[in-house]
């Protein structure tokens, strides 16, 4: 895999849902369950999906600490 696609991407963005579902993601881009997993195994793709979702895990820590000071007045 030399660069991402559309389904790439698409893929990435539906493996960072928290109901995040293998069959639901393949059946809906039109590919079967190995590629998706063949797909996770690929460094780019893998670097992509660790971005996405150390984004996720940023947007929440801040949503959290903006938070934080009402919640303990």
């Amino acid at each position: 895999m030399k660069n991402l696609n559309e389904k790439h991407y698409r893929c990435i963005e539906m493996l960072c849902q928290p109901d995040a579902n293998i069959t639901e993601i393949a059946r809906e881009l039109g590919i079967s369950r190995t590629t998706v997993y063949d797909w996770m195994k690929e460094p780019i793709f893998k670097a992509e999906l660790d971005k996405n979702e150390q984004e996720i895990k940023n947007r929440i820590h801040h949503t959290f600490v903006l938070r934080l000071p009402a919640a303990i007045d």
